[in-house]
């Protein structure tokens, strides 16, 4: 090989490892603004059915094949859910969430994840089944201290939510 190509080898190998090297470090990147904390909302719940179940005649059974014959029927459809929280009184989230599934019969999934300033907060959740805020079937207060960098996990499944919050711990209290 010409001396030439292996120098024009060398340096194009310098610059891109250098270049690589450079973008690593620049530009810098905070997944949390500097002074805020993170606000983390998961939501896996499954809304009330939109139809009741019913209950099959004889007539209807019999009318089955012998291997379907069931009791009772239930209609496939979910109603929507709605959501919202607040934060100190302000609203965060207002969403209405459409279940998942091919006919709508599948939980409802929500996720997101929000810059907070740190200090004190009231989290406030509602939660009903159906396209608004008339009758909330689970309503709940989570008072938290956030310190900047932290994040606080609001969890909401069926019928339950809850607040999980580890504390960023300082030098002194690190064993």
């Amino acid at each position: 090989m010409k001396a030439g190509a292996l120098l024009v080898i060398i340096i194009t190998l310098v610059v891109f490892v250098g270049s690589i090297g450079l973008l690593s470090q620049r530009p810098g990147f905070a997944p949390i603004p500097a002074g805020h904390a993170e606000l983390r909302i998961s939501l896996a719940h499954r809304a009330e059915r939109t139809e009741q179940c019913r209950q099959l005649t004889e007539a209807e059974r019999e009318a089955l094949p012998p291997t379907r014959r069931v009791t009772e029927v239930c209609e496939r459809g979910r109603a929507s859910t709605y959501l919202e929280v607040r934060r100190n009184d302000q609203v965060v989230v207002s969403e209405t969430i459409r279940p998942s599934g091919l006919h709508g019969d599948g939980r409802a999934y929500y996720l997101a994840f929000m810059p907070v300033p740190a200090g004190e907060h009231l989290i406030a959740l509602s939660l009903s089944d159906g396209d608004g805020p008339e009758a909330f079937r689970i309503e709940q207060q989570f008072p938290v201290r956030l310190a900047a960098g932290e994040a606080a996990l609001l969890s909401i499944g069926d019928g339950q939510a809850s607040l999980h919050h580890n504390p960023v711990r300082t030098e002194e209290e690190i064993p």
